[in-house]
């Protein structure tokens, strides 16, 4: 979890987030936080050891005949620490994609349409929050998918 933005916290908070050894030196919480030489309290606030990214994108692949349907591997990225879980989901103002995995990767399948019937595109997010330590991280990547009819 993020060293606390107010009240106070503990040399012990800084080692464990950052994944420091004992002993722990000010030239490491330093280096862990991109401050050169001598650093306070107050540049701690808000920051993490652990950062979390989602990469990943919907492509158009063939179902068969005219049918195509959108689909995309999508894969998170953890630094500073080692997931034990993963939970991913989908923003989507339609909810026509799914997607279901408790791995780093994630494939996001749209709904099969029709090349040559009206389509539409949607924008949606995809979602993973993994656990770190006991603590959840949250990352999400942008994409859009097409839809239409099967007629």
């Amino acid at each position: 979890m993020p060293i606390p933005t107010s009240g106070s916290f503990t040399s012990e908070q800084v080692r464990s987030e950052f994944a420091l050894a004992y002993p722990m030196t000010s030239a490491q919480v330093a280096a862990k936080i991109g401050v050169a030489g001598v650093w306070t309290s107050d540049q701690l606030r808000g920051k993490s050891g652990v950062t979390v990214s989602v990469y990943g994108f919907m492509d158009t692949v063939s179902v068969g005949g005219m049918n195509r349907r959108d689909q995309g591997t999508f894969t998170v990225t953890v630094t500073g620490g080692t997931p034990t879980a993963y939970s991913w989901w989908v923003d989507d103002p339609y909810g026509q994609v799914w997607a279901s995995s408790s791995t780093a990767s994630v494939n996001v399948t749209g709904p099969a349409y029709r090349v040559d019937a009206y389509t539409h595109s949607a924008d949606i997010t995809v979602n993973c929050t993994v656990t770190v330590n006991g603590q959840n991280y949250t990352a999400s990547q942008a994409s859009s998918y097409t839809f239409g009819d099967l007629n």
